[in-house]
C-alpha cells in the first residue's frame, strides 16, 4: 500500500537531522510540498539538494518570537510533525535552569506555538488536517541523567492526548509515536548500549505503557530501516491512514492517536 501526498502542505520542525529529515524525505517522496524547519542552515541546504522544490525556514524554535516571525505567516499547512528536541544530559541534582529553561522551549513550548499557528490555520480555512508529536521511549521509561528532556517527553504525550480531545471536533487529527534510540543524543550519550537497544533506527513497542517498563521495552524492540528511515516511513503512515488513491482529500486529518 503506497501513500499519497500530492496536493498537501507538510511542515516537519527538526528537520535538519535524524528522524525529521528523514520525514522530509518520506514526504517529499510520498508528493506533499514541504516546509523543512531547522535552526541550522547548512543542514537546510543540502537538504534542500536531496528534495528539489521543499520550503526551508531557518528558526531556533527556542525563541517565542522568532518563531512567530518565521512562521506566523507560513500559509497553509495540512500537514504538522513536531519532531524539533535537544538532548542534554544533567544528573537530577545538577540540573540549572538554562538546560531546563532551554529544553522545555525546544521539546514542548514550540510544540504548543506551532501547533496553534498551523490548527487556527486549518479551522479559519474549515479543512481538516493532521499533527503528529514525536515523543520518545523515555516519557516511559526511567534513564539517569534524563530527568529534564524525560519531563519534556512525558508532558508531550498528555499533551497529544489534550490536543486530540480538543481539535478533535475541527477535524484536525492527532498522531503520536513514541521512539527508541534514534536519536544521536541517546547514542553518544551511550544510553542505547547500557539498556540494550545499541543499534540506531530501533523502534520501541506498545509494551512501554505497562507498568513493567524496561522489561516491556526491550522485548517491544522490533528493527526498522535504520538511519531514520523506518521512523520516518511510520510517522508518513501515521500521518494517514487512508493509504490508497483519493489524493490528498482522503489524507489530511485522519492519523491514529498512539502515542
Amino acid at each position: 500500500m503506497r501513500l499519497n501526498f500530492s496536493g498537501g502542505r507538510a511542515l516537519v520542525t527538526g528537520a535538519g537531522k535524524g528522524i525529521g529529515r528523514g520525514t522530509v524525505k518520506a514526504l517529499h517522496a510520498l508528493g506533499a510540498a514541504v516546509i523543512a524547519v531547522s535552526r541550522t542552515n547548512t543542514d537546510l541546504v543540502s537538504l534542500s539538494e536531496q528534495c528539489p522544490g521543499i520550503e526551508t525556514v531557518c528558526v531556533d524554535l527556542g525563541d517565542w518570537e522568532a518563531t512567530e516571525r518565521a512562521l506566523g505567516s507560513v500559509g497553509p499547512v495540512d500537514l504538522l510533525v513536531n519532531n524539533a528536541a535537544t538532548l542534554q544530559t544533567q544528573p537530577f541534582l545538577e540540573v540549572t535552569k538554562d538546560v531546563f529553561d532551554r529544553t522545555f522551549n525546544v521539546n514542548l513550548r514550540s510544540v504548543v506555538q506551532v501547533s496553534q499557528i498551523v490548527a487556527r490555520g486549518l479551522i479559519q480555512r474549515g479543512v481538516p488536517g493532521s499533527i503528529v508529536n514525536v515523543s520518545s521511549m523515555v516519557a516511559h521509561v526511567t534513564f539517569p541523567n534524563l530527568a529534564v528532556y524525560s519531563s519534556t517527553k512525558g508532558a508531550m504525550t498528555t499533551l497529544t492526548k489534550v490536543m486530540a480531545a480538543e481539535l478533535g471536533p475541527y477535524k484536525v487529527g492527532m498522531g503520536g509515536g513514541t521512539w527508541g534510540t534514534e536519536a544521536g543524543g541517546h547514542r553518544r550519550s551511550g544510553l542505547g548500549r547500557r539498556w540494550g537497544a545499541q543499534a540506531p533506527g530501533r523502534r520501541w513497542g506498545a509494551g512501554l505503557r505497562d507498568g513493567n517498563g524496561r522489561q516491556r521495552a526491550r522485548r517491544g524492540l522490533r528493527p526498522t530501516q535504520g538511519s531514520g528511515q523506518g521512523v520516518s516511513d511510520g510517522l508518513s503512515a501515521r500521518a494517514s491512514s487512508a493509504g490508497v488513491g483519493g489524493g490528498a482529500q482522503g489524507l489530511w486529518g485522519r492519523a491514529s492517536s498512539t502515542c
